[in-house]
């Protein structure tokens, strides 16, 4: 049985917690996030000291970093402010759609801080948004000074010189087309939400992506705005650029008989437990008149 995801698989994560105002205090341990699997170290210092942070179930290992002002709120977990760090994501050969796992520390995340590892270099990976008439944006191609000779590593515009700009962004679940000549992975880096997502989906065509750090079912995916009968729907994209299975959105009061949530094409068959989105994983969503996509948070 495949073994579920657990939240901070495979990145490091800086933690801002807050302690009474003393040089050195000891607190009881405090649990990091959902399903408990986070234990900060007890021990904590004033000053910007940074406190090692274990997750039991991979043994995976994080730091915490405390700021002053310092205060103690109520409840254990509530201690928890503000989580960063870096996942990577894999990219399969051939295409498919992906978005940022984090949110941009400080602005919009800029396409320049998608690193990229496992490329050939020599622009034949490249990524591209799509407009609400369902045509294609820019493309921007991914070079190296290995595989190109003479590009710096980073994100080209489609003329292969010149480098995408810091106003090349994405937004919060915003997703993009990736189009990859191999197996490779992208890495991002930012903040983890510590609310629900939510994501303006235009009417038309547009890209949304898993915006956090773990898995989510479809199911979860909350909408607000459409009118229920099933005009709205999300579907995947296969590696060889055809179309996976859609899911429609029905409500009660749209459908007349259907209880709110994702259905299956026959229009009658909940989406199950597994269909999910990867961290990362993106959707293609047809909307006729636009609506809001939510995601369930992942602290």
């Amino acid at each position: 049985m495949r073994e579920k995801p657990r939240i901070y698989w495979g990145f490091h994560a800086f933690v801002t917690a807050h302690f009474p105002d003393h040089p050195q205090t000891t607190h009881p341990s405090m649990r990091l996030v959902a399903s408990g699997t986070g234990l900060f170290d007890p021990l904590a210092r004033q000053n910007r000291t940074l406190i090692p942070v274990r997750q039991i179930c991979h043994s995976r290992h994080f730091l915490c970093t405390v700021r002053p002002p310092l205060a103690l709120m109520p409840s254990d977990h509530s201690l928890l402010s503000t989580v960063v760090g870096y996942q990577e994501v894999g990219v399969p050969s051939g295409f498919s759609m992906r978005t940022s796992t984090f949110k941009a520390i400080n602005g919009s995340y800029k396409i320049s801080d998608i690193k990229v590892a496992g490329a050939e270099g020599a622009g034949s990976d490249s990524i591209q948004k799509i407009n609400a008439d369902g045509s294609w944006g820019d493309m921007y191609y991914y070079y190296t000074l290995d595989g190109s000779g003479w590009l710096e590593d980073g994100w080209y515009l489609e003329d292969g010189v010149t480098p995408v700009s810091d106003t090349d962004v994405i937004g919060v679940g915003e997703a993009f087309m990736v189009t990859s000549a191999s197996d490779i992975s992208f890495t991002f880096a930012g903040e983890v939400m510590n609310s629900n997502p939510e994501v303006d989906v235009p009417a038309g065509f547009s890209m949304v992506g898993n915006p956090t750090p773990v898995t989510v079912k479809i199911s979860q995916i909350g909408v607000t705005g459409a009118d229920g009968a099933g005009s709205d729907s999300i579907q995947k994209i296969n590696a060889d650029g055809s179309w996976g299975d859609m899911y429609y959105y029905y409500t009660l009061d749209g459908s007349g008989w259907l209880e709110d949530g994702w259905y299956l094409e026959d229009g009658a068959t909940p989406v199950s437990d597994t269909d999910v989105l990867e961290a990362g994983e993106s959707i293609m969503f047809t909307s006729s008149s636009g609506l809001k996509a939510t995601f369930p948070k992942a602290l």
